[in-house]
């Protein structure tokens, strides 16, 4: 698979991420964990960090086939 299509599919996990976020938010309040936390930053750093090598064009992600990307993106 090509670069492009690993950056895609992480820029749609951080904006699934983010409308489970909302979600949360609005079903129980952003008393529940503090307001100005993430649910799940340090999977969201993850997200950035390699997104960011790609634009690089380091640390390369070498994946052939759809299961083999849902299997590197499960792990994180």
């Amino acid at each position: 698979m090509a670069n492009a299509v690993v950056q895609k599919e992480i820029k749609a996990l951080k904006e699934r991420q983010g409308r489970l976020e909302r979600l949360f938010y609005s079903l129980l309040g952003p008393k529940v964990i503090g307001e100005d936390e993430e649910i799940r930053p340090s999977y969201m750093r993850k997200l950035q960090r390699i997104s960011k090598r790609m634009d690089q064009g380091r640390g390369a992600i070498t994946v052939h086939t759809k299961a083999e990307l849902e299997k590197f993106l499960k792990g994180l």
